[in-house]
């Protein structure tokens, strides 16, 4: 589902079908940025790169066909999981 500003697509897999949302939200064409945030709904789902492939597929997405030049993301700072999904797999 999208409208001129948000972009918001399902993450699934081919064995268990969907498991959790990607968004790009609050996107200016102008200045060619958006926010970024991923959710796996499912804990069962989660530490099994998911998240990584969801965030390397959104922002080959966010940059080749949107044409953005910067994707902005937050996480609240005591997730472990984003700290270590964002800064140490994917810097």
């Amino acid at each position: 589902m999208c409208n001129q500003n948000n972009i918001r697509l399902v993450i699934e897999t081919e064995e268990d079908g969907p498991v959790g949302l990607a968004v790009i939200v609050n996107i200016d064409w102008k200045n060619r940025v958006g926010t970024y945030g991923i959710k796996i709904g499912n804990k069962s789902f989660r530490a099994k790169g998911i998240g990584t492939d969801a965030t390397m597929t959104i922002n080959r997405y966010a940059f080749d066909e949107l044409q953005l030049n910067r994707i902005e993301s937050d996480f609240i700072d005591y997730n472990e999981v984003s700290k270590g999904l964002y800064f140490n797999k994917l810097g």
